[in-house]
């Protein structure tokens, strides 16, 4: 009888324990615009995120016709970790827009504006010596 009474009680408390520490779902949205200010469509929009020292991610979407994206987000988190901070960044083929970071808020996390402004840069790289 005590045995499952013990057992019944571990049952119990690995329940709450679960409650408690879940997974942190969030809904990472915005908008992204060209140089100009113009709504920019199906740009690349990359989230990712770090708890402490523990980098994670990313998460990838792409932008709809009027520049808008959505994109969710599933952290496993302990208890005991920190509330995770986002960075979040656009890109078209050739350039890339300034990183935003963001601290960690229940629900949606509206972003400001990702502005696409800046190029990529490329550098050449030189053909490996085995392949020729």
């Amino acid at each position: 009888m005590r045995l499952i009474v013990l057992a019944l009680a571990l049952l119990a408390s690995q329940d709450a324990f679960a409650k408690k520490c879940s997974a942190t779902f969030r809904s990472v949205s915005g908008s992204v615009t060209d140089s100009q200010g113009a709504p920019l469509p199906n740009a690349a929009v990359g989230v990712s995120w770090a708890i402490g020292r523990k980098p994670g991610g990313p998460a990838i979407g792409h932008t709809d016709a009027d520049g808008r994206y959505s994109i969710p987000v599933r952290i496993r988190t302990m208890c005991s970790d920190p509330a995770p901070k986002y960075s979040v960044r656009a890109y078209t083929a050739t350039q890339h827009s300034q990183e935003e970071r963001l601290e960690d808020s229940p629900g949606r996390l509206v972003v400001p504006t990702l502005r696409v402004t800046e190029k990529i840069h490329f550098e050449p790289v030189a053909p490996d010596e085995a392949t020729n």
